[in-house]
């Protein structure tokens, strides 16, 4: 039996403690695979009647969470323009910082295109901040690298699909940024499906060039964004045996496929065990995005 993403939305509505809900292949049909916070008190898991059946396997982990930094501990390297993907952000007079996911051309709502930066939401703008911010790399008393021009806010109200915004790079009449990404160089422009076993890499503002797996798709999942809680569905789950994948800063890198270095997700969430990024289609879909430098 398919376990839809209805299913698995209102097993996480239905249970407070639940941080993450997804489903495996297995021999004998698909298990579901229930995280839990840790911490909390132990709780029966309520399941939709027509889950009753289903194999169910439960592990505890860490609620996720954004993974901005506080300006406190910011990076105060400079790079010279054009400045590479995978480098620290952010938007002017804000105390947090993230990353640069890569450099993108993609559709303003004008209709033309634009040369600019792909990162989060709640790294260039999470509701603070409104179109033409400046957007600074390393710290606001250097000129800005982009202006916030599109973004979709996450709501705590409604089902979320990704966690993105778009920074417009052509100041001055020049484009301030490289067609590269920091410690990985040119990447392909054209994006993959995160799948379950795929090897992926990223660059972040903190932990660098990082490699992890897929380890699970079309989760939904529940992520503080520190004043509220939000609900995402079709997210890609990622998790590395041998370091740490992410951590705090990290948000808005770009997470390619480490065979193909197409990109396949973007990060926005975690904790200290797994990373969570939302597949890119619903991104591209939706401010017409593409990997390809503009002519």
């Amino acid at each position: 039996m398919k376990i839809t993403s209805q299913a698995k939305l209102q097993i996480l509505r239905d249970n407070p403690h639940v941080i993450a809900v997804f489903d495996l292949p297995a021999a004998n049909g698909p298990r579901l695979h229930v995280l839990i916070d840790r911490s909390s008190v132990p709780h029966p898991l309520n399941l939709p009647a027509a889950l009753r059946e289903t194999r169910v396997i439960v592990r505890g982990t860490r609620p996720f969470k954004t993974l901005i930094l506080p300006r406190a501990q910011a990076d105060t390297t400079c790079y010279d323009e054009p400045v590479p993907g995978g480098t620290q952000i952010q938007p002017a007079g804000l105390p947090w910082v993230g990353t640069f996911g890569a450099p993108c051309s993609y559709r303003n709502i004008d209709g033309n295109r634009r040369w600019g930066i792909l990162s989060n939401w709640h790294v260039l703008c999470s509701g603070k901040a409104a179109k033409g911010h400046p957007i600074h790399q390393p710290v606001d008393s250097y000129p800005p690298l982009a202006t916030l021009d599109r973004y979709l806010a996450v709501s705590p109200n409604q089902l979320n699909t990704f966690d993105a915004a778009l920074a417009n790079a052509k100041l001055d009449g020049k484009h301030t940024i490289a067609n590269q990404i920091n410690f990985t160089g040119a990447f392909s422009s054209e994006i993959a499906q995160p799948t379950i076993g795929m090897t992926v890499r990223k660059t972040g503002r903190t932990t660098g060039l990082t490699d992890a797996s897929c380890t699970a798709i079309g989760a939904c999942v529940r992520v503080s964004y520190g004043d509220f809680t939000a609900e995402f569905c079709g997210q890609a789950i990622f998790a590395s045996a041998q370091t740490t994948f992410s951590a705090p800063g990290d948000s808005g890198s770009l997470i390619l496929d480490q065979d193909s270095f197409q990109p396949t997700a973007l990060l926005f969430a975690g904790n200290d065990e797994l990373t969570v990024g939302s597949p890119l289609g619903p991104i591209v879909s939706r401010f017409s995005l593409s990997f390809k430098f503009p002519e």
